[in-house]
């Protein structure tokens, strides 16, 4: 139970970065939202939240907000990045960070 207190604590400051970060966009800066990493991890830990609580009825919004993150990283990370961490995987190797 104390893991659902610390998610629900946590959701209540993701909600309102995630509330800034619309409000920003509102303003016209979302060309420059689309390029910060942050934008996407906080998508993730909003859900992440999500599935701490046990909250299936936000999972709509959970499944819009892994697609926003799953397309922010895709942008951040060079394609060939994808693919060498995948072989690397494959053969029981990690990359170095």
């Amino acid at each position: 139970r104390a893991t659902a207190n610390v998610a629900a604590a946590a959701l209540e400051f993701l909600a309102e970065a995630d509330g800034c970060f619309c409000r920003c966009r509102a303003q016209g800066a979302g060309q420059l939202l689309d390029q910060m990493e942050n934008f996407g991890q906080l998508q993730l830990d909003i859900c992440w939240a999500y599935a701490m609580l046990g909250d299936t009825d936000r999972l709509p919004d959970a499944e819009a907000r892994l697609q926003v993150a799953e397309r922010m990283i895709k942008r951040q990370v060079d394609s060939n990045f994808l693919t060498l961490a995948e072989v690397k995987a494959e053969q029981g190797s990690t990359l170095p960070p």
